[in-house]
């Protein structure tokens, strides 16, 4: 209900958080799934990292972390499941998940048998297999996989970079000498 005392359709409908994707597509996510609060308990973490040791089922493929599915991924304004921004998903939630920190050279490991570009060094490159491993960029950004060890780096960015989040040219902006330039 809002302050007139008149009940928001939106919490009528079950749904409360209206979300905007990057492609324009709006969706909402249904009580106890946004960010700010959750009224189930996450799924237990998992004692291992993700490393695509997911199986066939009669349903279909079964990830290796399939509890966390509900969490890592929603459902697009067609009914598809696509994968959450990994840089909106707190550190701890990602690593209860099974995707910790890890060094680019233990990730690549955890891939197996997949032939993987040598030229791969650091976090950022990593987004290369997955542009190999997808059609479009547009693919990468919705991807579902979430037991692929490359899954939180598919945006080519760290989620779990002690800066996360932080404008390094904001303390600049503040410098003397920085407003005497402009």
């Amino acid at each position: 209900m809002d302050n007139s005392g008149r009940a928001n359709p939106a919490e009528k409908s079950g749904y409360r958080d209206q979300v905007t994707c990057r492609s324009g597509s709006t969706g909402t996510f249904p009580p106890g799934r946004s960010d700010e609060a959750q009224s189930e308990p996450p799924p237990r973490p998992l004692t291992r990292p993700a490393c695509l040791a997911g199986r066939m089922t009669s349903e279909g493929y079964q990830p290796q972390n399939g509890e966390w599915l509900n969490t890592l991924t929603e459902n697009d304004h067609k009914g598809r499941r696509v994968g959450r921004d990994p840089m909106s998903i707190p550190p701890e939630l990602l690593a209860a998940a099974g995707h910790g920190p890890r060094r680019t050279k233990s990730i690549i490991r955890a891939l197996g048998d997949e032939p993987v570009d040598p030229s791969i060094m650091r976090h950022k490159h990593l987004r290369r297999h997955c542009l190999s491993c997808s059609e479009t960029p547009g693919q990468v950004r919705c991807c579902a996989i979430i037991d692929c060890p490359l899954w939180p780096y598919r945006t080519g960015r760290n989620p779990h970079h002690p800066q996360r989040g932080c404008n390094p040219f904001s303390k600049l902006r503040d410098h003397p000498e920085w407003s005497r330039r402009t």
